[in-house]
């Protein structure tokens, strides 16, 4: 009998450390994994946007680029988001599309990233991220911004240099549009990532 016992002592604390770990393991994700998968989710919508958007750019020009832009993007966006819990979007303080419009907290962000813009901070240093609460919910939530580039220009640039058949391309896909008149280094818009954790 006094033999069994150190063995059943080591098989309890094998079971007590078996459950500390696995309880350690289903701990919500910390601020820092999600802006590792935000991220990623990020470069992936940037990449798989930048590649449709260039072939159309180079098949049919500026007008190809809206139609794939108003079709394809949506797309993309939902085919990223369909995979797990980690949801992106993109938006901005000036639209093109209304269905991208921005929420309470992402004005907000949006509003602050242009402040720092104007006072010297470059567009590819402007990301914030956020842990938010609320009752048994956590709510883990990044903006990084869009810088404008160049080739951006052609759909997003001053309305006197496209062509008239541009022009009424984008106002009949984008009637209440207000993408225009943007310069090189601008901030365009943002990535918008978010993740929920409870009940």
């Amino acid at each position: 009998m006094n033999n069994k016992r150190p063995i059943l002592k080591l098989l309890s604390m094998s079971l007590l450390l078996g459950i500390s770990v696995s309880c350690a393991d289903n701990k919500s994700q910390t601020l820092e994994n999600f802006e590792q998968s935000a991220s990623e989710k990020i470069k992936a919508l940037a990449g798989n946007l930048k590649k449709e958007l260039s072939e159309s750019m180079q098949s049919g020009g500026p007008v190809a680029a809206i139609t794939t832009c108003r079709i394809k993007a949506p797309e993309i966006t939902n085919a990223l988001n369909s995979t797990d819990t980690v949801k992106i979007k993109r938006t901005s303080l000036r639209l093109r599309n209304p269905a991208n419009e921005a929420d309470n907290w992402e004005q907000q962000v949006l509003t602050s990233f242009e402040d720092k813009h104007s006072s010297g901070t470059p567009v590819d240093q402007l990301v914030y991220s956020e842990e938010i609460k609320a009752g048994d919910k956590t709510t883990f939530r990044m903006m990084r911004a869009i810088p404008m580039q160049p080739v951006c220009l052609s759909c997003h640039g001053d309305k006197q240099t496209m062509g008239n058949e541009l022009i009424s391309t984008l106002e009949q896909a984008y009637p209440d549009d207000r993408a225009t008149g943007f310069s090189v280094g601008d901030i365009r818009g943002a990535f918008s990532v978010s993740q929920t954790i409870g009940n």
